[in-house]
């Protein structure tokens, strides 16, 4: 047998391929031992998209506890779990205003988890009203590589919101009424305005009710009646103070009244001007309002408003129409009185008179002054309108030439279009100018001092066709009692009618009750001033006058003294700087002593 032969064995080469998978596997067994012997990993950088977020709805609610805006509101989303992916990634975010009195806008959605951001948001801006509802959706984005697939976390978010105000307005039954100028001026129950609720009527949790109260005259007062089972919110506010408590709801500053409580009974004093009556429920449950009503009165009127002269009689604003004037008020205890009259008396010894004016008319000369006897006729109409006219009738003085002339004024103070005048609507010798006033002037003449002289201004009514207007300036004869016979028919220097087919009645109206609209007052003056045109004069020391100021008593056809005087007037427009006024008793006609004073006139209440 033969021996086995061996075979020389072929040589053998490993395809790259399996060079390249071995490699492979010996580099993830190095990998693995040294992960099994040190455990780090090399972190990863990642990105999420809304797909692999996973987290619940969110509601954000606000339940304000004041009255602010502009505050952030801390929410968290949570469930918040990454995974793995590229992108950024997007939330619906829910918000409901719960806060009954407040309107909410979202202004700013941000993230304060470390890194994540807010890309982009959508519906920003959108105001909620109360218990109003919006969906945002805010995109978010990684900002920085520290994130990754293993995060399982909450995500924070700043909320800036603005808040407003949203007070319901009730919608109560009320029974107001706007009275017209109608009413008794004589009385201390004139209202201008007036309202009540229903009695026994609920007012519900945050609702208010508001009335626009305005104030033309000065020293008006609201009475105030209310009783509810609960405490209210009861304020007096002007516009300023409403605008803001209706955007705040917080207290005003400086308000006239304010108060919570569930009964009232008072009286506030109330400043011309536009105002807000306010009765608010701010408590979280409804009440019942048992009963409330107001009512604006105007109780007697101030003769100090015009020249702020001071009530001890110092310190007068200056220059003042000064002499004798009848407001209709006792100017120690404050109580008003009404006169109406169909004439007005002024009686005059002048001593001696010079002045000079600081603004002189431009065709005029220096030393121009003027006595002027002036009152408010107050005329009603058939159908309720009412009419008030100014009338004055007035001496002019050059004191340096010793010449004087008269002159009748007569102003339309109504108001409206209904205050124009005309030369068919008022007639005499004088005419109508700026459809605002009549004038007549008679011409200069020559005077001698001393001047002793009547003044007197009187009116009749024919029915059916107006006014009569009788201008009187008479040498004066210290003759008493002073009557209209002694007058009637003897030198009337202006006669002057008023058309007026529906006039019921007509009379000089001195009252201490109200003003007119225009805050002029239903008074009698008889006073020293400048020239005319609003002039006002100084005067020299040389001046002296007595005076004396009278009305009609009807009912004895007698002129008699008025209840009490005041050593200025008001309406009338041309004033002096430096005369004083001192009451005196005699002669008996007279009433007070004007002359010249070097320093301060103490004008006032003379009694």
């Amino acid at each position: 047998m033969k021996p086995k032969v061996n075979k020389p064995v072929k040589d053998r080469k490993i395809p790259y391929v399996y060079i390249a998978v071995i490699i492979i596997l010996i580099a993830i067994l190095v990998v693995l031992s040294v992960h099994s012997l040190t455990g780090y990993s090399r972190s990863q950088t990642v990105k999420v998209t809304s797909q692999q977020l996973s987290f619940s709805a969110v509601n954000v609610n606000y339940s304000y506890s004041g009255f602010f805006s502009g505050y952030f509101e801390n929410q968290t989303i949570p469930n918040v779990k990454l995974n793995e992916t590229n992108g950024n990634f997007t939330i619906d975010l829910f918000i409901t205003n719960e806060n009954l009195i407040h309107k909410v806008n979202v202004s700013e959605i941000e993230s304060v988890t470390p890194g994540f951001k807010v890309v982009s948001s959508s519906g920003i801006n959108h105001v909620l009203s109360p218990n109003q509802s919006v969906e945002l959706i805010v995109t978010l984005g990684i900002t920085n590589n520290t994130i990754n697939n293993s995060y399982n976390g909450p995500l924070n978010l700043e909320i800036y919101t603005n808040s407003s105000l949203s007070l319901p307005k009730s919608a109560i039954n009320i029974s107001s009424v706007n009275l017209t100028d109608t009413v008794n001026p004589c009385s201390k129950s004139y209202s201008s305005f007036s309202g009540q609720y229903i009695n026994y009527t609920q007012l519900n949790s945050t609702y208010y009710e508001s009335f626009n109260i305005q104030i033309t005259g000065k020293n008006a007062k609201l009475l105030l009646n209310m009783s509810s089972n609960s405490d209210f919110m009861v304020a007096l506010l002007n516009p300023s103070q409403f605008q803001s408590w209706e955007s705040t709801g917080l207290n005003p500053i400086g308000a006239v009244y304010l108060n919570y409580t569930y009964n009232v009974y008072k009286n506030i004093s109330i400043p011309p001007g536009n105002w807000y009556f306010i009765i608010w429920n701010n408590a979280s449950y409804s009440s019942i309002l048992n009963y409330a009503s107001f009512n604006v009165y105007y109780p007697y009127i101030d003769p100090y408003n015009l020249h702020s002269i001071s009530y001890n009689q110092t310190n007068a604003s200056l220059p003042a129409p000064t002499g004798l004037a009848s407001y209709g008020l006792d100017g120690n205890n404050g109580n008003p009185y009404c006169i109406k009259t169909s004439g007005l008396l002024g009686l005059v010894n002048i001593k001696n008179i010079s002045s000079f004016a600081l603004n002189p008319p431009k065709d005029g000369g220096t030393s121009y002054a003027s006595l002027q006897l002036n009152g408010m006729l107050y005329v009603t109409n058939n159908n309720g309108v009412l009419f008030n006219y100014w009338l004055q009738n007035t001496m002019t003085f050059e004191t340096d030439y010793y010449y004087d002339y008269n002159t009748v004024n007569i102003y339309n103070e109504t108001g409206s279009f209904l205050a124009n005048l005309t030369n068919t609507s008022i007639q005499g010798n004088g005419y109508v100018y700026n459809s605002k006033y009549y004038a007549q002037s008679t011409s200069s003449s020559q005077y001698s001092l001393p001047i002793n002289k009547v003044f007197m201004t009187n009116i009749s009514v024919e029915t059916g066709k107006g006014i009569f207007v009788y201008f009187y300036i008479l040498p004066f004869n210290n003759v008493s009692p002073y009557n209209t016979e002694q007058f009637t028919g003897k030198n009337i220097y202006s006669k002057v009618f008023i058309s007026d087919p529906n006039v019921s009645s007509a009379y000089f109206l001195i009252s201490g009750y109200r003003q007119l609209n225009n805050s002029q007052y239903y008074d009698a003056e008889f006073t020293f001033g400048g020239g005319g045109n609003g002039e006002n004069s100084f005067f020299y020391n040389t001046t002296s006058a007595d005076i004396g100021l009278m009305y009609l008593d009807d009912q004895t056809n007698s002129f008699v003294n008025f209840p009490s005087y005041y050593a200025f007037g008001s309406d009338t427009a041309e004033g002096a700087y430096n005369l004083n006024v001192t009451k005196i008793s005699y002669p008996s006609w007279a009433t007070a002593d004007v002359g010249w004073i070097n320093g301060t006139p103490s004008l006032g209440y003379l009694g």
